[in-house]
């Protein structure tokens, strides 16, 4: 960040000279061509046919920086430039999906790493919910239940995101390629370059193409144009060498990157040639190699080539390599720039002095030029050094004449703003309040307004105007968010220094609420505390303030009962986080059994059954020998059960012992819990045990049935038969399986009985019980009982829906009636 940067607060988030010629790389960098034109050196730049086309590439170039300053572990600067992405996003209609993806992803990642959760959360809710099939989607979901479980977020070895190309086409025609350049497709172009080059490496445009690729990739994977680049610089057409370097001089100043500028490429700053030696050719002898008289990517590359000393810590090499350019003979824009750079190097010695002058220099150069963009900034400039030199008339003067001279620039705010502080700082209070006053009236949408209203309830505060003073900071808090965080804090403390605690207090507590995460707020406790003290010891919020205080002596006393009556009022997502922390600050306090208790039973309402588990566990370690541990262990059996995991389940069940209600139900769970595992053997002996236990137990009857089928599918059907003659759950099935097993062992007897017991069975249409009825109906006829038959039969046709055994009941029916068995029929 310049010097322009740190002259104020707020200037930091806007241009300075170094942004100027970072601003400049990255347009290069984008593909706008810096033109050069004549010994004039005049410059046209021209201006982007579409406002919507320029924010799509800013948005993606945003986003691909920001992927490199990750990678390179600028995650401060990452997470900036993310940012920027996403906010330019804000003025596309239809912003690229894979880049807004990106954006998302990674900024709630590095969210996520500084413990921003929710700001994290917020981020990966838009890319799931928005972009549910993208590859950012599927990584957001993994991150999201990281977060879900608490687990820290580690950005450390993320592996690089290279957004995915557009699908290429082997022998692609130029023409394709020309096409997707003129729509922005990008990746596209991309695609159909290399195709064009693997079909036709000897083309005559082969060159060209070449150097395309290589700018192509620093649109969309910039990781993989400084080869390409590299290539054209050292061994492509003689006439494209000095393009490519100056591309790559680009691109590394843009991407912080010099490694990419290697000393066996072409110097792309070039010789400064001296205008009044004479020269037969455009060839001159260098010490060590013949060079070409620099052309004009040369000559505009040597700015980078500054620019890559100043980044890699040689600020003396920088500042000759500038001083060549602003004192070369010939004319060049690049002056502009080179001076603007040279006042920023003065005014971090501290010599605003100097760099005042330069500043006016590249002013003028910049007018000369028609670079109306460096002119502005270099005039608001003067301003800051102004201000920096605290010649704040001055200062205030140039602010006043930049906003006047460029109505339309969106620094003109900050102009007016930084006008109205200088007017504070000379001592011209009332000037400086008509100053803030106008700015908020004219501009209230803009940033400066809420820090205009700052300043007023200051300079309100300061003249004695208790009431305005107030509102002011009030009115701060329309400018968002982050503005109503201040307003708070200065509404507040002008109550505090004022002695009036009372009203201090609940704008204190507001803003413990409204910012949990905020770095302030164990000062801001404190203050809260104090109020308290001072102003209101009898008031109920002191006793919860106190509570910001980890060593406050009735804190852990205070938690507990926060968590107990969260408990009990069965809040437990209120309950839960309270009783881990009194459990964490407070492990050896005598609380600390029911407190473990309390918890897991919490943690098992909430449904997380393996952390309800866990908690069950570490109770029963600490207190082996407390009356809560068989309770604890049942528990624990069910949060197993709950995550599913049976085995563990029915072994915590089986440890509960004992011969109580306790007992029987730890018994029953055991059992349930064995039949879900799958393992027949172990189900059979825990349901064998359960009722021969527990007999009597409710689930009893379900267990017999249980009980029943294990051992029909062992082949045991006698005992089989038994189990289910005193189940009395899903009792016609019972029934009908006790009389087919009855059957297998050839006990017809038994099987009859059991078939004759369905004839009560309710309800009367139940598929086994009217199965049952059918081989009943069939036992009577092998015993002549026909009637008897004839009635089973009747009772089938009577209840049964349409299907096999309805036309089974009526064919035994009319063969009873056809044979005479029957003297009357249904």
């Amino acid at each position: 960040m310049g010097f322009l940067g740190r002259a104020h607060g707020r200037a930091r988030r806007h241009a300075t000279v170094a942004a100027l010629a970072l601003a400049a790389s990255l347009a290069l960098a984008a593909g706008v061509p810096l033109r050069a034109e004549g010994a004039s050196g005049t410059v046209k730049s021209k201006k982007a046919a579409s406002l919507d086309g320029w924010d799509s590439l800013k948005m993606e170039g945003s986003a691909i920086l920001g992927e490199l300053k990750l990678q390179s572990g600028d995650y401060s600067g990452a997470r900036e430039t993310f940012g920027e992405s996403l906010e330019t996003s804000v003025n596309l209609r239809d912003p690229s999906s894979p880049v807004m993806a990106l954006d998302l992803y990674r900024s709630a990642l590095l969210a996520a790493g500084r413990g921003e959760v929710d700001e994290a959360r917020g981020h990966l809710e838009i890319l799931i919910n928005r972009y549910p099939d993208s590859e950012f989607a599927v990584k957001g979901r993994q991150l999201l239940a990281l977060i879900d479980r608490g687990d820290k977020v580690r950005i450390e070895g993320e592996e690089p995101v290279e957004l995915e190309p557009l699908g290429a086409r082997p022998g692609a025609k130029l023409s394709r390629i020309r096409a997707s350049l003129r729509k922005e497709l990008w990746r596209d172009a991309l695609g159909q370059t290399r195709g064009f080059l693997a079909a036709s490496p000897d083309h005559e445009l082969a060159g060209e193409a070449r150097l395309l690729e290589g700018l192509l990739y620093l649109k969309v994977q910039p990781a993989k144009a400084a080869p390409v680049l590299t290539r054209v610089a050292r061994g492509g057409p003689s006439h494209l060498r000095s393009r490519a370097a100056y591309l790559l001089g680009s691109a590394a100043v843009s991407l912080r990157n010099c490694s990419w500028l290697a000393e066996d490429l072409p110097d792309p700053s070039g010789p400064v040639l001296r205008t009044d030696t004479p020269r037969p050719d455009r060839w001159q002898r260098a010490p060590d190699r013949w060079q070409r008289a620099p052309d004009r990517w040369q000559r505009a590359g040597s700015v980078w080539a500054a620019a890559c000393d100043d980044l890699s810590g040689r600020p003396e090499s920088a500042e000759v390599k500038y001083r060549s350019v602003a004192e070369s003979a010939g004319e060049t824009p690049l002056k502009a720039y080179a001076l603007a750079a040279l006042a920023q190097a003065a005014a971090r010695q501290q010599e605003y002095g100097s760099a005042l002058m330069l500043m006016d220099k590249a002013v003028s150069e910049a007018d000369r030029h028609d670079l109306d963009d460096v002119a502005a900034v270099a005039a608001l400039s003067r301003g800051h050094l102004l201000y920096k030199l605290r010649r704040y008339r001055e200062a205030a003067l140039a602010y006043g004449a930049f906003a006047g001279a460029y109505p339309q620039d969106p620094n003109r705010t900050l102009a007016l703003y930084h006008r109205a502080l200088a007017l504070k700082w000379a001592g011209d209070n009332r000037s400086a309040i008509q100053g803030f006053e106008s700015l908020i009236v004219r501009f209230p949408e803009t940033v400066y307004a809420p820090d205009a209203r700052l300043q007023l309830g200051l300079l309100y505060d300061e003249t004695g105007h208790s009431q305005k003073a107030v509102e002011s900071y009030r009115r701060m808090a329309e400018g968002g968010l982050e503005n109503r965080r201040e307003s708070l804090l200065l509404e507040a403390q002008h109550h505090y220094n004022r002695k009036r605690y009372l009203s201090a207090i609940p704008l204190y507590w507001k803003f413990l609420a409204e910012f949990p995460d905020d770095p302030r707020q164990a000062e801001v406790a404190t203050l809260l505390l104090t109020s308290y003290w001072v102003g209101s010891k009898d008031d109920p919020g002191f006793l919860k303030a106190a509570e910001m205080f980890p060593d406050h002596p009735i804190v852990a006393n205070l938690r507990w009962n926060l968590a107990a009556q969260a408990h009990r009022q069965g809040d437990c997502r209120k309950a839960v986080p309270n009783l881990q922390r009194f459990e964490a600050e407070y492990p050896d306090s005598p609380r600390m059994e029911e407190g473990l208790m309390l918890k897991a039973e919490c943690l098992y309402e909430l449904k997380d059954y393996r952390l309800a588990a866990d908690a069950f566990t570490e109770l029963i370690r600490r207190y082996p020998r407390s009356k809560r541990v068989r309770d604890a262990r049942f528990k624990k059996g069910l949060a197993l059960h709950g995550a599913g995991d049976f085995s563990a389940s029915a072994a915590a069940m089986r440890l509960v012992g004992g011969s109580d209600s306790l007992a029987a139900d730890a018994a029953y769970n055991a059992a349930l819990s064995a039949v879900k595992t799958g393992d027949k053997a172990e189900a059979l002996a825990s349901l064998e045990g359960f009722v021969n236990d527990f007999p009597r137990h409710p689930r009893a009857g379900w267990a017999f049935f249980k009980l029943g089928e294990l051992r029909e599918g062992a082949g045991r059907h006698a005992a089989a038969a038994l189990a289910y003659g005193q189940a009395t759950e899903n009792r016609s099935q019972a029934l009908f399986n006790m009389g087919r097993c009855y059957e297998r062992i050839k006990d017809r007897l038994e099987a009859k009985k059991a078939y004759e017991a369905l004839l009560k069975a309710r309800p009367a249409n139940d598929s086994h019980r009217l199965n049952g009825l059918a081989r009943l109906g069939l036992f009577y006829e092998l015993e002549g009982k026909f009637k008897k038959a004839a009635q089973v039969y009747a009772d089938i046709l009577k209840n049964a829906p349409q299907g096999d055994i309805l036309e089974l009941a009526r064919k035994r029916l009319l063969a009873l009636t056809k044979d005479g068995s029957l003297t009357t029929t249904r």
